[in-house]
């Protein structure tokens, strides 16, 4: 088993969707993808809470920019001002010129922003991040 791998068995990954065809779907692609600890929710507002109080703390959140409770700029907001330190990356069927806003407001907010996904996400798309996430996070 390689590094990547090893480091996947051990992460910890939240996915925040308001759609819950989508969380059960890709709940399976992130196990299947072998990542160590999958969790799902469907409020933002609960994702927030989650990421800030968990013991251990969540490697990665996934979570689309677009939920009833609260879009993608404020979730930003309020994750900054919790001073979350995980990796987060933005799920959005948005066009990519909304992009470049996430990060530029991320970064404002000093978030660690790896990526915009396109919906639908592929699992080569996804174990590309992971893959990715794992050696980031091993350095």
């Amino acid at each position: 088993m390689n590094m990547s791998a090893q480091t996947l068995a051990e992460f910890r990954a939240l996915w925040v969707d308001d759609d819950d065809v989508t969380l059960e779907l890709m709940a399976a692609l992130l196990n299947r993808l072998e990542v160590g600890h999958v969790a799902t929710v469907n409020q933002a507002a609960k994702a927030v809470d989650l990421l800030i109080r968990a013991a251990p703390p969540y490697d990665v959140a996934f979570c689309d920019i677009y939920m009833p409770d609260m879009d993608g700029m404020e979730l930003i907001q309020e994750l900054g001002k919790h001073r979350y330190t995980g990796a987060l990356i933005f799920v959005t069927s948005a066009k990519p010129e909304m992009f470049d806003l996430l990060h530029a407001f991320a970064d404002a907010y000093d978030l660690n922003l790896r990526a915009v996904l396109n919906k639908p996400v592929s699992i080569d798309r996804l174990r590309e991040i992971l893959h990715t996430l794992a050696e980031w996070s091993s350095q």
